[in-house]
């Protein structure tokens, strides 16, 4: 992915964030901006983003607000829309981007049914990384494809 196209997704995935921390988010230098993989949002925990093995400390601690915020732009005023993703611990938002959900949980016959009082989140940043499984497909389909799996940190 080219720097324009990694610029594109890090502003569509600040662009979810309630404004003063939008703004924070800007403060990572121009060419650091493509490294980023993830915000970070903890209720009375600093504004954080990740990337590249590297920590940002953005802004001074977010409120519940903001984060109730961020969780209203992200399912665009529809929560219950949203409630199957929710149940699962994250949200796809547009773009790809994904909003990753830590809260108390309400439980049936051992069966999450509701997730609220949400306490911290994680907005990771979707990108496309073409090319990045050529050689590992050439061994994969080397004698005919059998079932794999394929697990990495995120990058």
């Amino acid at each position: 992915m080219n720097q324009q196209e990694c610029s594109k997704q890090f502003m569509t995935a600040a662009g979810l964030l309630p404004e003063r921390l939008w703004r924070a988010a800007f403060t990572v230098p121009p060419d650091e901006r493509e490294k980023i993989e993830e915000f970070r949002l903890r209720i009375g925990r600093p504004f954080c983003a990740v990337g590249a093995g590297k920590r940002y400390t953005l802004a001074d601690t977010v409120t519940r607000g903001e984060l109730d915020e961020l969780l209203q732009r992200a399912t665009r005023s529809s929560i219950h829309t949203y409630m199957e993703q929710i149940r699962q611990g994250f949200i796809t938002v547009p773009s790809g981007h994904r909003l990753g959900l830590c809260g108390e949980t309400a439980e049936q016959n051992g069966e999450i049914t509701n997730l609220r009082s949400f306490s911290s989140c994680n907005l990771r940043i979707a990108r496309q990384m073409i090319g990045l499984a050529d050689a590992l497909c050439a061994q994969i389909y080397q004698n005919g494809f059998e079932s794999t799996l394929i697990l990495a940190p995120p990058g």
